[in-house]
């Protein structure tokens, strides 16, 4: 509805995802961009859901050994919801939601498991100045932490832009 100027109850960002992936598509196809974009509409659910796999294989390798992973990958990539919901079925935004979603509980983990557990400042009180002071810790000695929690977020906020329903995530 953004052209027309009507209220969309849906946040914007599968929809341009779409659109874009169709711009980007046409030349190489060398296809209207109109004809291209209708192959993004089909074609990209199933590339967004076969990525899923990735950060579930990820979260059950780094986190629970090497056997869960692989088969955490193919009961995703074979859950009734994800497959009916993919290519030339419904091209519906859940593979993207759930793409994001799960790339940020893997990103999140990974920055909770790099931030660690031992004190970054002495003597630590609740006084402002002692705040200050374990923020600029965190930031010094926590760089891996920190730029997990900052691609988590950005993972989060992905799907707060694409799916209207984030917030059950």
């Amino acid at each position: 509805s953004y052209p027309l100027g009507a209220i969309n109850p849906r946040p914007p960002l599968f929809s341009w995802s779409l659109a874009v992936g169709g711009m980007m598509l046409a030349p190489l196809l060398d296809v209207p961009v109109g004809d291209a974009v209708w192959w993004s509409v089909a074609a990209l659910p199933a590339i967004y859901g076969a990525l899923t796999a990735l950060p579930i294989a990820g979260i059950g390798n780094r986190f629970f050994g090497r056997a869960p992973g692989p088969v955490a990958a193919w009961l995703i990539a074979l859950m009734p919801g994800h497959v009916g919901h993919s290519t030339f079925a419904l091209a519906d935004h859940d593979a993207f939601a759930i793409l994001f979603l799960s790339l940020g509980f893997y990103f999140w983990l990974k920055a909770v498991r790099a931030a660690g557990d031992e004190k970054l400042v002495p003597n630590a009180s609740w006084s402002p100045a002692y705040i200050f002071l374990g923020i600029k810790a965190t930031f010094e000695k926590r760089q891996a932490a920190i730029a997990n929690a900052i691609l988590s977020g950005v993972a989060f906020s992905t799907v707060a832009l694409g799916w209207k329903g984030f917030v059950y995530g």
